[in-house]
């Protein structure tokens, strides 16, 4: 029996590990994106070197009352990578400093938060479908000198969600404070791949098209139309 606490251990294994779940309550699905498709997400292309230490984890301590009645307290892990920019590709606002630590979150967390909280309210979970390049791990060992190139999200402030979750978001709003999301899942390349990518940013012809969803029938978590007495997930 899947109890709420190894559902919530499950859902940090899937955000770390990026792979489809085989969970009987809830799935994960998703939909490969090009690297020429990726360029349409990335706000900041940047080339970065691993912190020491090179990942973490971020501890959100919650509370909720499920439809039952019953206070829950729980914490959620957020996987968090660490890194240092070396130099700016392409930056739309705002540029960070070369030099700058900066911590990266998965472009699926706040979904899998969502998820996570529904789960301990209700005991109902969603099946999403999350966009994934197939690129490098962060999270695995690499040599020291190692260098990638990241497709991020800039840091935006999570605003109020108003609802019967929104001291839960508040804590993980102050939990992503000045962090960035990679652009989606996966979106790391290794430095050897630069005139690849310069050459995607900077193309001759007309930008693509955005991928639609592999199965029109799932919904992402975060596309999906609020219940009367659930708060939307936050698009980030």
């Amino acid at each position: 029996m899947l109890t709420r606490s190894s559902f919530a251990a499950l859902l940090l294994v899937l955000t770390v590990a990026l792979t489809p779940s085989e969970a009987r309550l809830s799935q994960v699905f998703h939909q490969e994106v090009s690297l020429e498709e990726l360029r349409l997400y990335g706000a900041w292309v940047l080339v970065v070197r691993l912190d020491t230490p090179p990942t973490r984890t971020v501890s959100v301590p919650y509370s909720l009352k499920t439809e039952a009645g019953k206070r829950v307290e729980s914490t959620y892990g957020l996987p968090v990578a660490r890194v240092v920019v070396e130099e700016v590709i392409v930056a739309e606002g705002e540029a960070p400093a070369v030099g700058a630590a900066l911590e990266l979150y998965e472009s699926e967390s706040l979904s899998m938060f969502a998820i996570t909280l529904e789960y301990e309210a209700s005991g109902m979970s969603e099946s999403p479908i999350f966009h994934r390049f197939k690129g490098e791990n962060l999270y695995a060992t690499h040599p020291a000198d190692a260098r990638f190139i990241v497709f991020l999200r800039p840091p935006t402030p999570l605003g109020r969600q108003e609802g019967p979750f929104e001291d839960a978001w508040a804590s993980m709003a102050k939990a992503i404070d000045g962090m960035s999301a990679f652009a989606v899942g996966g979106a790391v390349l290794p430095l050897s791949r630069r005139a690849e990518v310069e050459a995607l940013l900077n193309p001759p012809g007309a930008r693509p098209v955005a991928p639609s969803p592999v199965n029109p029938t799932v919904t992402p978590a975060s596309e999906q139309a609020p219940r009367p007495d659930r708060p939307r997930p936050p698009r980030h």
